[in-house]
């Protein structure tokens, strides 16, 4: 019995910790699949020539496209210089504290800072 508490207790609270990669590699597939790339990228377009003009550098309430979850789940999106005299960049935060992830999206020549980036296309990186 003390087994099976145990397994139990193991699962319930490190099982997140083990399945959550494959979870997001799924929704970044999803997004892949469901969403065009150049909508998305004139959608921050958008956000940048509002947000950017103004100097604005923190969250937003617009949404993202329709394509952005396919599983409906609305991202944190923020307007960002990342460093302070970088170019603009719209970004795109999903989940809590440690267990997040997200989308850097700029212009064609936009180069992400992030470490863990992977780029879908230029200028569009995802960030697990």
């Amino acid at each position: 019995m003390a087994i099976f508490v145990s397994l139990f207790v193991v699962v319930f609270f490190f099982g997140p910790f083990l399945w959550y990669p494959f979870d997001i590699h799924r929704k970044m597939s999803n997004i892949r699949r469901h969403q065009d790339p150049e909508e998305l990228r004139a959608w921050a377009g958008n956000l940048i020539a509002i947000y950017g003009a103004t100097n604005y550098l923190g969250q937003v309430t617009n949404r993202p496209p329709s394509g952005i979850p396919a599983s409906g789940h609305y991202p944190k999106v923020f307007v960002q210089r990342v460093p302070p005299d970088g170019p603009y960049h719209v970004v795109l935060l999903w989940g809590i504290g440690l267990a997040n992830w997200g989308m850097d999206i700029g212009d064609t020549n936009f180069l992400s800072a992030d470490d863990r980036k992977t780029e879908w296309k230029p200028g569009i990186y995802f960030v697990p």
